[in-house]
């Protein structure tokens, strides 16, 4: 599966209405366009539908929209950041790329989804009671870092570890669905000290 736009969501407002607000209020938490791909971040985070193996020149849009009363094979320039959001083409850059389900003592289900936002900072990721309609950690990973959503992940299951580690029928569904790509991380990159020193925690 590919990451979800959790836009693209049915009632999306109503699941997801915490992240939402987060977005619209937060300073400096507007997302980057999903078409937005910057000519100065490494290429590995670029825009999901950028069809080329290297950077741009100059940052770009690769809106199917609006590619398509070009060549394909054209790159359109993108106005910076702060403005993408007035561009008649802007989608905001909200994924849900994880999900999993675990059981309280009671044996209700409790749904947890990994969600992330691209903007000038890196990734910032929620991790987002479904069931309960709260997000319960918020942090960011900046581009400099390697394998961000594999050290994103690591934690997303540290926490749900933690937060449930007392309640003794705690059956994490670790069979869970991750949408992104399932690289290996070294052993050494899994440890908390080392994530931690990776990502701020809002």
């Amino acid at each position: 599966m590919k990451p979800i736009n959790i836009f693209d969501i049915d009632n999306y407002i109503q699941d997801y209405l915490p992240v939402v607000e987060y977005i619209n209020t937060k300073q400096g938490a507007m997302p980057y366009c999903s078409h937005f791909t910057s000519s100065k971040n490494p290429i590995e985070y670029a825009s999901s539908d950028y069809a080329f193996a290297n950077l741009p020149i100059k940052n770009s849009c690769s809106s199917s929209d609006r590619l398509a009363q070009v060549s394909m094979n054209r790159i359109w320039t993108c106005p910076d950041a702060n403005v993408q959001v007035s561009c008649s083409y802007y989608r905001a850059d909200v994924y849900k790329i994880s999900t999993t389900s675990l059981f309280d003592a009671v044996g209700s289900e409790i749904v947890y989804d990994l969600i992330k936002l691209r903007n000038q900072h890196g990734y910032t990721y929620f991790i987002y009671n479904k069931t309960r309609k709260n997000i319960t950690q918020i942090y960011t990973i900046s581009y400099e870092n390697d394998l961000i959503d594999d050290k994103a992940i690591e934690i997303f299951k540290q926490h749900l570890s933690e937060s449930y580690d007392s309640v003794s029928s705690f059956i994490p569904d670790y069979a869970f669905n991750v949408i992104e790509k399932d690289f290996s991380v070294p052993q050494n990159q899994k440890e908390n000290s080392f994530l931690l020193s990776l990502v701020s925690t809002e």
